[in-house]
């Protein structure tokens, strides 16, 4: 009976599992309608969960590079909270408002600029982070599931970020009336939801939105479930887990002896117990000892070994893949510079991208505290801006250098003007250019001490020549 290809493929298909069969029809979802079970081969997961994300940020550290190098170029150095309309002319005042004094005065006393570093860390991992805001008081004021209403700043004693999968939304305003509509009424709190090995940390609640802030950098329309950042990257990230995988696994199996025995003599004497026993001990020493030789008898042994592929071009690939979908260039990834020029300019790409996502999503986090503590009492009601300092700025090693290649200019600049015999010689750059390159403000200050001359005569030496 003759079979051709495509009825044996038809065959496979429904002989296969359900499960299987079923992972093949997903796999159409992906784009592939010809391998449809490519996905499961790979390995590659259907659904994500958020203990997969947690765990490949825990145990990978290029999952972990992705996730933590923006908040940490993003929160390297803290904000400035400033009243009015705008920074530039709030910074023409040459003193604090109470409004900025108070707005200091909270984020150090709760290290808040820390908290949205960590907040922002594990809205990346998961599908957002959150603030949960806890109050001293008397009452309803210490109730996590009593509305919030206006409160002393003292009243704010701690501010606690959490995961997506530790704060789960648990009722919604379902009034058609309300500006909330569709948006959380109330929260469910479970401490131990993640990575916790403590059998004492058992804390539950029911929190009411207005004790929560809610962080999510990539939202899905208007829900508070976002993206996880490690979502586009999983699939390479399991690839390089194999290939640094296999390529120890196989190294180790090359190192260790694998050996083959052949027996030659097949008509040989039955080896005598004694023999034997001395075969096993030499045997035991060449294989777990540092002795080189074996003996044996009517036998050939011969090593196996194989023959490995260089893992690296792979392993690049799949990094190649996942510095595009992080957007955070392959040298950060793997901690190494391959050239300095495009290094340059790779550096200088993604520290423009990290400035745009500090105006961007770090101003608005800070935003959404302020706003908080406005809404509840503990800081006045004004018009305020957020301020991060510039990334692309020149460190002073940079500027010194620069402001040398303009001293540099300068004698070039004046010695073709005396070689062509100019009447007024002038530099290309003044005194208080560079010293404005440098990071310095204000005029040159220039001071001249004069100094008298005085001259002392010797006294007359004595010599007794008796």
């Amino acid at each position: 009976m003759q079979i051709t290809v495509n009825q044996l493929a038809h065959l496979i298909a429904n002989s296969a599992p359900q499960s299987l069969r079923q992972s093949w029809a997903n796999a159409s979802l992906k784009g592939n309608t010809k391998q449809q079970q490519a996905w499961f081969d790979f390995g590659w997961p259907e659904q994500l969960s958020f203990d997969m994300l947690y765990n490949m940020f825990k145990r990978s550290g290029i999952a972990k590079c992705v996730v933590t190098t923006p908040p940490d170029i993003c929160w390297k150095t803290h904000p400035i909270i400033w009243e009015g309309k705008s920074a530039e002319e709030a910074q023409k005042r040459k003193t604090r408002t109470a409004f900025e004094n108070a707005a200091d005065e909270l984020a150090d006393r709760l290290s808040i600029y820390q908290l949205m570093k960590q907040a922002d860390v594990k809205g990346r991992i998961g599908y957002y982070s959150a603030f949960i805001i806890q109050i001293a008081g008397q009452g309803e004021e210490i109730e996590w599931i009593k509305p919030l209403g206006r409160i002393r700043p003292d009243q704010v004693v701690k501010v606690i970020p959490v995961y997506s999968e530790q704060l789960r939304q648990s009722t919604w305003d379902e009034d058609r009336t309300s500006i909330r509509y569709g948006q959380p009424l109330t929260y469910n709190y479970q401490e131990a939801a993640v990575g916790s090995t403590d059998d004492s940390i058992k804390r539950s609640e029911t929190i009411h939105h207005s004790r929560v802030i809610v962080f999510t950098e990539n939202p899905e329309s208007d829900s508070i479930r976002g993206i996880p950042e490690l979502e586009a990257s999983f699939n390479d990230l399991l690839m390089i887990e194999l290939i640094c995988g296999a390529g120890g696994q196989g190294f180790w199996k090359n190192a260790a002896n694998k050996l083959h025995f052949n027996i030659t003599d097949p008509q040989a004497a039955p080896v005598q117990a004694q023999e034997k026993a001395d075969m096993e001990q030499s045997l035991e020493d060449f294989t777990t000892e540092l002795d080189k030789f074996l003996l044996t008898s009517g036998i050939d042994v011969n090593k196996l070994e194989a023959a490995l592929a260089d893992p690296e071009p792979f392993y690049q690939m799949y990094l190649s893949n996942i510095a595009a979908s992080s957007r955070i260039p392959k040298n950060r990834l793997s901690g190494s510079q391959t050239g300095v020029l495009a290094g340059d300019k790779d550096e200088a790409a993604f520290l423009s991208e990290m400035m745009s996502r500090r105006q961007n999503w770090c101003a608005q986090m800070v935003n959404q505290w302020i706003d908080w503590c406005i809404a509840h009492g503990v800081l006045p009601k004004v018009r305020y801006v957020v301020e991060f300092d510039d990334l692309l700025s020149a460190s002073d090693e940079q500027r010194l250098t620069l402001v040398d290649k303009m001293t540099q200019a300068n004698d070039k600049h004046i010695t073709a003007q005396v070689k062509i015999g100019a009447t007024e010689i002038s530099p290309l750059f003044s005194d208080e250019e560079m010293r404005l390159v440098a990071g310095y403000k204000g005029p040159v200050r220039q001071v001249v001490e004069q100094v008298e001359d005085e001259i002392v005569e010797p006294e007359a030496e004595i010599v007794d020549n008796q």
